[in-house]
């Protein structure tokens, strides 16, 4: 499931024209619910939009892999380590490249954390750690420590 999620997500951020936010509840816990990375989301999709730029057709996952998962009692909220790293570049609505394209994320923050939680029986990402970090043109991954699911 988080797989799935954060592949329809870079679908969200290549095409932020044609994003609606009820497509959120597909995959993530909505925010009046607490979930934190919807509203981060959203709120990038409109940077995106209100700067004209989207990601280009090669953006893509270079490596996703699983690493832990841990379920916490009573069993509706759950901890997900990954190692990813993905490839993006960003292009302008013009078709031109933004000047900060061609980005691999992952080289710096190699471990990526979700929390996820049930809700009406369906797994949902209420967060993730690179989330924190920003998105294209936005901001980028600083380099430093990894960081640590909260609870």
């Amino acid at each position: 499931m988080v797989d799935r999620s954060q592949l329809r997500e870079y679908d969200f951020l290549k095409e932020p024209a044609t994003f609606e936010p009820q497509q959120l509840r597909e995959y993530w816990l909505p925010a009046d619910k607490g979930g934190q990375q919807a509203a981060l989301i959203e709120k990038e999709v409109g940077n995106l939009r209100a700067k004209g730029l989207h990601y280009g057709p090669k953006s893509r996952r270079v490596q996703f892999e699983v690493l832990q998962v841990h379920i916490d009692p009573p069993g509706d909220e759950a901890r997900v380590q990954t190692r990813e790293r993905w490839y993006y570049e960003v292009y302008r609505e013009d078709g031109t490249r933004y000047e900060a394209a061609d980005q691999v994320v992952g080289d710096v923050e190699p471990f990526q954390y979700y929390r996820l939680r049930k809700l009406d029986d369906r797994w949902l990402v209420e967060w993730n750690s690179m989330s924190e970090y920003g998105y294209a043109g936005n901001t980028h991954p600083p380099s430093g420590p990894t960081h640590v699911a909260p609870k």
